[in-house]
């Protein structure tokens, strides 16, 4: 059996990623000591939930082998901070292993849902917000608040006491990384 390295990364040089976009993960099976290649393919988890397999290295190739053995898949990740690992099922050669967790911060704001007030109430709404790395800190936003209202632009509360007319209206809010 012989000895080779995983180690699993993303394409993107941007942290966090937003929710719903899609990212390029990569794991790259080196071999430590050996001309032999690995072949057969990589898993890729996010905890216990499958995200998909790529081919490592065809047969094909094994003459003249690439010189990155690496395995790509492209995902959309859920919001939050994934935990995501890659798993080389192994050949003839080598024997199967598990990378070390690659931790994804992906950003996601939760809709509040509908709030039903008068004019003259007052309002107390927190948005709610995940997937920043730790240290990093929210910048909130908002468009088409009732006249009255308005957000905190840290955490995220938006507050006041309504004073624009009776009517519907749809509000926007957004969070970023500050």
């Amino acid at each position: 059996t012989e000895i080779y390295t995983l180690s699993l990364h993303d394409a993107l040089p941007i942290y966090p990623i937003s929710a719903g976009g899609q990212v390029t993960l990569t794991a790259s099976v080196t071999p430590n000591g050996t001309t032999f290649v690995p072949i057969g393919t990589v898993t890729f988890m996010n905890g216990n939930t499958l995200l998909g397999t790529a081919p490592l290295n065809s047969l094909e190739d094994e003459v003249n082998p690439p010189s990155t053995n690496t395995a790509s898949l492209s995902v959309d990740l859920p919001g939050g901070t994934d935990d995501i690992t890659a798993i080389y099922n192994g050949d003839q050669n080598f024997t199967s292993g598990t990378s070390q967790p690659f931790y994804e911060n992906v950003i996601s704001v939760a809709n509040p849902g509908t709030l039903s007030s008068a004019v003259g109430d007052a309002v107390s709404q927190q948005v709610q917000a995940g997937g920043l790395p730790a240290g990093d800190s929210w910048t909130f936003s908002a468009t088409g608040l009732p006249s009255g209202l308005s957000i905190n632009t840290s955490t995220g509360l938006i507050t006041g006491t309504i004073t624009g007319s009776t009517q519907a209206y749809s509000a926007t809010v957004t969070a970023s990384d500050a």
